[in-house]
């Protein structure tokens, strides 16, 4: 496609425009989706994605769009997956595992109950909440919650899914864990004062290496 698109389904989407944009003005879904160097994409309210996902260009998604990998098969993540390209609010849905191949960052974080395994990053930044009803496996890399606003972190956040290195940079809200916690190699919490950290009550954080700044309430 080297031209602006509107909706639809397409299958194996390949994006190439040397100058100006490629926009995607209302839903669409697409198995695998390539974005070539030089292109911009710029996505608008719900993009499905049942294959591989590889941007090797600019994706510039709408600040309340959202992204589904949604495949019943392996699915990977690749490319630039941070800054003008970071993900909207990252959906993981169908069966098939979901692999990261690059550092990332997204709003809200939401893996589907029914959803194969989440495999993270080295590097996963959220300013959003995050949510777990599938599997979440961190692979021994640093997630970070880097939003200016409250967030909130639910589901599953122990055992196979339990965190590595969890980092807590939100300067200016509440960071608020509704469920047991494990971080199993390092726990950091900004030494911010607008920062604010709450634990779910009658529920257990298990937190190795734990520096923490600021006030909690348990």
């Amino acid at each position: 496609v080297n031209d602006r698109m509107f909706f639809g389904t397409y299958d194996n989407a390949e994006l190439y425009r040397r100058e100006g944009s490629i926009a995607l003005l209302s839903t669409a879904s697409t198995s695998h989706m390539t974005v070539y160097a030089s292109t911009t994409l710029e996505t608008g309210v719900h993009l499905s994605i049942s294959g591989n996902y590889n941007n090797q260009g600019i994706v510039s998604a709408s600040s309340t769009g959202t992204t589904t990998f949604s495949g019943s098969s392996a699915q990977s993540i690749a490319g630039n997956l941070t800054g003008s390209s970071s993900l909207p609010n990252a959906v993981f849905t169908g069966a098939g595992t979901k692999a990261f191949l690059n550092t990332a960052s997204t709003s809200n974080f939401t893996i589907q109950s029914g959803s194969g395994a989440v495999s993270a990053p080295t590097s996963l930044s959220i300013r959003g909440d995050y949510s777990n009803s599938g599997a979440f496996t961190s692979g021994g890399g640093t997630t970070t919650f880097s939003g200016t606003g409250t967030q909130t972190a639910t589901g599953t956040m122990t055992g196979t899914s339990a965190f590595a290195t969890l980092v807590l940079n939100n300067t200016t809200g509440t960071t608020t864990f509704g469920a047991a916690l494990t971080a199993s190699q390092r726990f950091y919490a900004s030494s911010s004062e607008g920062m604010r950290l709450v634990f779910a009550p009658n529920a257990t954080a298990t937190l190795t290496n734990a520096i923490l700044h600021g006030s909690s309430t348990h």
